[in-house]
């Protein structure tokens, strides 16, 4: 068992931070939970690193702070912080691999090197190399290590990366960033910069429409592939698929009718809990 003022630390930032995560975590059996909510907790570290600088080479040497303390996260002398402590006492419980996550560090930090993407294809590629490692990493501290459950965790780490792409248009944009794929924007002639000086009682950008469908289209066909092998799929690794039912359900509010996709997600799912007790009890996710 983590520490329980690191455990402490790292459930409350996943509760607000996290929150479907944090959620499906619990519909995991009990010896599990703390092992996969460090594991979401190193997740969400080097998501900040990503996506909350504002610089790229202020997110590369936050991942190259992660990369280095791997040494003393595996030889037992961790770098006296939570999550990095707590990331410790996992790697050593579930036995997992170095170079896994110097692997997937690496991936992160390929992705701030590129920058914007050219094609979804390439974003997709960097969602299995990223999301997809971290669903890998959960699966192996419960004992999966299936080539099959590997293809439904990389097709719902493609489909919730572009679900998220979109529902984070917003938010990017605050930040001065638009990083929806060049040769979309082209296709569709949608202006980045547009997207990013829109204020509320403006026109939705020109384009923005059609790309946010495209994307969502891609992102609904990779999460039903994913889905069409949930029959392969060991039961104790469901609750790690779950995200895939909050992306499916923000997909859902984007196919109605007039939706501006920069003012669609301002409000949390208020059925949240319910849609994830339901898929779980379904056994569906």
């Amino acid at each position: 068992m983590i520490e329980t003022k690191n455990f402490e630390v790292m459930s409350e930032r996943l509760r607000r931070e996290d929150r479907v995560r944090f959620l499906s975590v619990q519909f995991t059996p009990p010896e599990y939970r703390a092992d996969l909510l460090g594991l979401l907790a190193f997740n969400l570290e080097l998501r900040d690193a990503c996506i909350g600088v504002s610089e790229p080479a202020i997110g590369q040497l936050r991942l190259k702070w992660w990369y280095d303390a791997l040494a003393g996260i595996f030889n037992g002398n961790p770098p006296r912080h939570p999550v990095a402590l707590g990331l410790a006492e996992v790697v050593t419980r579930r036995k997992l691999r170095r170079a896994t996550f110097e692997q997937w560090i690496e991936a992160e930090a390929d992705g701030l090197a590129d920058g914007r993407v050219d094609k979804i294809s390439d974003f997709e590629t960097r969602m299995a190399n990223t999301s997809g490692m971290l669903i890998d990493q959960l699966m192996t501290v419960i004992g999966i290590d299936d080539t099959s459950a590997g293809e439904v965790g990389r097709g719902v780490a493609q489909g919730c990366g572009l679900t998220y792409m979109i529902r984070s248009t917003a938010a990017e944009a605050a930040r001065g960033r638009f990083n929806y794929p060049h040769a979309l924007c082209q296709r569709h002639g949608l202006d980045g910069d547009a997207v990013i000086r829109w204020r509320p009682g403006r026109e939705t950008p020109k384009g923005l429409v059609e790309a946010v469908t495209e994307i969502a289209e891609r992102a609904a066909q990779r999460l039903g592939e994913a889905r069409r092998l949930h029959q392969q799929l060991p039961k104790r690794a469901l609750p790690l698929m779950l995200v895939a039912v909050s992306a499916s359900a923000d997909l859902k509010r984007l196919s109605k009718p007039e939706i501006n996709p920069l003012t669609v997600f301002t409000r949390p799912d208020p059925w949240l809990v319910a849609r994830l007790t339901w898929a779980v009890w379904r056994k569906r996710y």
